[in-house]
């Protein structure tokens, strides 16, 4: 067990660091970047958050988490490692209902559309943000 738990914390905390990355390119991106690098970010983003997405769905977490399943009931119910396995497979499962396309095409859309939403907001227009809006609620309506 001790041997199928590290893998599972290893691969959470590369999944973590990856998140992380995409913070900084987003926040890069609301602070930093000139209009004129959006679709690049864009781009970077998607295939960060597809890279991201296919770790989180990968069948060996799967098999991590059958495999600690045993270990989990055996543990107290709020114990650190018993809701690790169980947020764990409630995150897995929940992810693996997601296209990998749809999660890149909604990160890229929403990177996109930043700049949009911020020249629309400083302009008070709020009719040159709404194709890009629609756009991102049609990929939730997907997504959820």
């Amino acid at each position: 067990m001790e041997a199928s738990l590290a893998e599972l914390k290893q691969r959470l905390a590369e999944i973590t660091d990856l998140g992380r990355a995409q913070y900084v390119l987003a926040w890069d991106m609301d602070v930093w970047m000139p209009p004129s690098g959006a679709s690049a970010r864009a781009a970077q983003l998607a295939t960060l958050e597809a890279v991201v997405h296919e770790r989180q769905v990968d069948d060996r977490i799967g098999e991590l988490l059958d495999e600690l399943e045993p270990y989990a009931k055996s543990l107290p119910e709020d114990s650190d490692d018993a809701c690790l396995i169980r947020v764990a497979r409630r995150n897995w499962e929940r992810l693996r209902r997601i296209p990998t396309e749809l999660a890149a095409k909604l990160a890229k859309i929403q990177a996109e559309s930043h700049h949009a939403w911020v020249k629309a907001r400083e302009e008070s227009d709020f009719s040159a943000f709404r194709p890009w809006l629609e756009q991102v609620i049609e990929l939730r309506r997907r997504y959820i």
